[in-house]
């Protein structure tokens, strides 16, 4: 069985899987049969893992009708300096109304405040994932790599990913929870190192969820307006 991790990047997905983790996430063992694909749409994750057990996946899952999530708010507050990279997840409305200007006015209708651009910007793999859960044939569970590199090290990630520092940091990170993004047979084309190291780090917490050794945050999920629930795993 596989368990991946999966992030958005500007092609697609990123998606890394492991064939055989027992150890990972527990303090000992070391990944074996790693394997990186950039796939065009979510709904590939099965085609090209097919006895993929587990997916964690960067991206949010539980909409609310009239609220932003609590999730959110406690995944900023517990990443510190690193929590700009965890954006409020607007309502569905909000995701399903294609112009920014309308959308923001619609969430402060809803919500009290504006939705951003860069939350908005998400809707496209937002909805895209929304879609593809009912049909998944796997458990896919919440992710976000700046809690998972988090966990990994003891504290938030000392570097922003994208520079050098901190995609060594992130390298040393993975390599020292035993998987090596540097032991992949062959890189994906047209992947950012940032976004393949996201990716690792879900796949991370894929194996945590696997084993019944990840944490969810909050605890218990939070129970949406719309009875959706929400939690980010790590």
């Amino acid at each position: 069985m596989t368990v991946v991790g999966v992030d958005g990047c500007r092609s697609g997905w990123v998606a890394v899987g492991i064939g055989e983790w027992d150890g990972i996430g527990t303090g000992g063992g070391e990944a074996k049969d790693l394997e990186a694909a950039l796939l065009s749409e979510v709904s590939e994750i099965p085609d090209r893992f097919p006895d993929v057990t587990m997916v964690a996946i960067d991206m949010p899952i539980g909409l609310g009708t009239t609220s932003f999530r609590e999730t959110d708010s406690l995944a900023r507050e517990r990443l510190g300096r690193r929590g700009s990279s965890v954006f409020a997840t607007p309502p569905r409305a909000v995701l399903e109304t294609e112009e920014h200007a309308a959308a923001s006015a619609l969430c402060v209708e809803l919500t009290g405040k504006g939705v951003s651009r860069q939350a908005h910007g998400l809707r496209h793999k937002i909805l895209e994932v929304d879609r593809w859960l009912p049909h998944a044939p796997c458990v896919v569970r919440e992710a976000h790599p700046e809690l998972c590199f988090a966990e990994m090290i003891g504290h938030p990630a000392r570097h922003t990913k994208k520079s050098w520092g901190g995609l060594a940091e992130r390298v040393r990170a993975l390599q020292r929870a035993g998987l090596d993004p540097l032991s992949l047979p062959e890189d994906p084309a047209a992947v950012a190192p940032d976004d393949l190291l996201d990716a690792f780090a879900a796949a991370w917490t894929a194996a945590r969820l696997e084993r019944g050794r990840a944490r969810s945050l909050p605890d218990p999920p939070e129970l949406l307006d719309s009875d959706e629930p929400a939690a980010i795993w790590v």
